[in-house]
């Protein structure tokens, strides 16, 4: 079983994007978010785990990848982004909550 690039592309972007993957232990199913078999995406993510770019964690079935720091640069350099591009997991969205609370406050509600 090889994976074609673009293939691994459509993983590796999703990774970064998403900055996690659920991966199921069905081998005969796609993936839902990527219509690709999870056996491939399976062993795609076992890459990136020897690589130091993913960690695993395992419970029921269902394999959890995250992205590790190294591995943001990593993906970052193979995959031509700009240092400002980070996953959806690592972005700090508590600024504009704490914008909203203190504007309820402020007002007396």
């Amino acid at each position: 079983m090889r994976l074609s690039s673009d293939d691994m592309l459509k993983i590796k972007m999703y990774f970064f994007n998403e900055g996690v993957c659920l991966v199921e232990d069905r081998s005969d199913e796609p993936h839902p978010e990527l219509n690709i078999c999870n056996n491939e995406v399976k062993k795609m993510f076992k890459s990136l785990v020897s690589r130091g770019i993913a960690r695993k964690v395992f419970v029921w079935r269902h394999s959890y990848f995250f992205l590790t720091p190294a591995g943001i640069d990593m993906l970052r350099e193979e995959l031509c982004l700009e240092e400002q591009d980070m996953p959806r997991t690592h972005v700090d969205t508590t600024h504009g909550r704490m914008e909203q609370v203190e504007n309820v406050i402020a007002k007396g509600e």
